[in-house]
């Protein structure tokens, strides 16, 4: 670079010359390419912005769920000791007969379960969990999400 312009024309293979003049044109080139690259980087964070919201909705679900399943597990001890000390089930079945019932309530429990997640990431259908955890006796308030989301993260480890 030189002023006043006294660098003739060069044609030289590894050698490029910009003159002041071509410094505006580079610099607004690389302006509408930093203005180009940032909508894109504000499509990419918007739809990240409502994937998150999509997945903290769908993640409200989730404790309502393990506590209706906690319910179910409750009931099965609870009739399962009830059966055997009234003889209706021999102790010795005692095992096979928790685990057909685990079965059972997971079958049952299954389709509403996975509806209940569906159902939870769309935003006009958010009543849902308020009314399952109503119908299941199940106090929102309680629910830790952050205990929660470790409990998971746990019990995901432990498998």
């Amino acid at each position: 670079m030189a002023i006043p312009r006294d660098i003739g024309e060069m044609e030289l293979e590894k050698l490029k010359l910009f003159r002041i003049d071509d410094l505006k044109s580079i610099s607004n080139e690389n302006y509408a390419l930093k203005q180009e690259q940032a909508i894109k980087a504000k499509e990419i964070v918007l739809h990240c912005k409502d994937e998150y919201y999509k997945w903290l909705k769908a993640f409200s679900i989730e404790p309502v769920i393990r506590d209706m399943r906690l319910q179910a597990k409750e009931a099965i001890e609870q009739e399962l000791r009830r059966a055997i000390t009234k003889k209706f089930v021999p102790k010795e079945y005692e095992t096979n007969m928790r685990k057909m019932a685990e079965q059972m309530f997971k079958r049952f429990l299954h389709k509403s379960t996975k509806n209940l997640r569906q159902s939870s990431t769309k935003s006009d259908e958010g009543y849902k969990v308020t009314s399952i955890a109503n119908i299941f006796e199940i106090e929102m308030h309680e629910i830790n999400f952050k205990e929660y989301k470790e409990k998971t993260k746990n019990n995901e480890e432990e498998r």
